[in-house]
């Protein structure tokens, strides 16, 4: 599809097709990870799980998961207008929101708890003594 400088109506039709695809992208990309990522830093479960549990939990909530990301596009925006340092107030807060949300909207309590096991928390103890850049 070629656009002619003067072609409104093909640079019309190339934005709207391009924002659709954008929007589809976009929608997937979020149901996927919105609660996903959470749970695997919380529950011992694999990403397969916790990628359909945050589908299924965005398909259950579709209003209020679409007003959710619509402030976390617009919060994002406000970050990135203020020369990047809204960011530094506004990421924490969308990530402490995303954490009481997904508790909220996931039952994940059938699941057990991700726990450090003693041969993990030597490897982490061993490897920080390898490091010389890394305090005491």
């Amino acid at each position: 599809m070629r656009i002619e400088p003067k072609d409104l109506r093909s640079l019309v039709k190339f934005l709207a097709v391009g924002s659709a695809f954008g929007a589809v992208f976009a929608t997937l990309t979020f149901a996927t990870a919105v609660f996903s990522l959470t749970m695997i830093a919380d529950r011992d479960v694999d990403m397969v799980k916790a990628t359909v549990s945050s589908i299924h939990a965005v398909l259950r909530n579709k209003r209020v998961t679409f007003l959710w990301a619509v402030l976390i596009g617009l919060l994002t925006l406000l970050g990135f207008a203020k020369i990047f340092l809204g960011l530094a107030v506004v990421m924490p807060w969308l990530a402490y929101s995303i954490l009481h949300s997904y508790r909220e909207a996931l039952d994940a309590s059938i699941w057990p708890k991700l726990s450090i096991t003693p041969r993990a928390a030597d490897s982490i103890k061993s490897s920080t003594r390898s490091n010389p850049a890394s305090p005491p």
